[in-house]
């Protein structure tokens, strides 16, 4: 059996009821997290190594990942699962004489996720974009004039839970 707990980045117990997926030999067993205790349980894992991601419940954003192995039949192997945490990026589209520009379209790509707004959405932050509930690692984002095709491009990359990156696009 595999067995553990899932923390939040902050090293506290996940009360999300989080989904835990272990795959091994391409097979893949599923178990959710106890709401309470954050604690999971797999029974009859078969021998040999296993990989594991436990994702945060609702949406599967928030996930996290670890390794481990039975050696022999009957072992209980204990392994617990951190999540990686999320970040947002927020910034503002300027023109070229430093101008707040609204409607612009805005792309953030992350892996092999991609995300679009327009500027400016936020009247209290004209020509301001904000990208919440972003998975930690790199990151590009392009905003485009659509009429002129005229493009601004900045990347970053968020490294810590709750970490904010404000990028200015001119």
């Amino acid at each position: 059996s595999v067995h553990g707990k899932v923390f939040q980045p902050d090293g506290s117990l996940d009360t999300s009821a989080a989904r835990v997926a272990i795959t091994q030999g391409g097979k893949t067993f599923i178990t959710y997290a106890d709401q309470t205790s954050g604690e999971y349980l797999v029974e009859f894992v078969p021998t040999g190594s296993f990989s594991i991601v436990a994702y945060e419940q609702p949406g599967e954003r928030d996930y996290g990942t670890a390794s481990g192995m039975i050696d022999f039949h009957g072992q209980s192997a204990g392994v617990d699962i951190t999540f990686r945490g999320l970040g947002s990026v927020t910034g503002r589209v300027l023109d070229g004489s430093g101008n707040p520009k609204d409607g612009i379209p805005v792309t953030l790509r992350s892996g092999n996720e991609s995300f679009t707004l327009s500027s400016g959405s936020d009247s209290a932050n004209p020509g301001g974009f904000r990208f919440d509930s972003l998975r930690m690692g790199t990151f590009s984002v392009e905003a485009k004039e659509p009429v002129t095709g005229l493009a601004a491009t900045g990347n970053g990359e968020l490294v810590s839970d709750n970490e904010a990156i404000d990028i200015q696009l001119t």
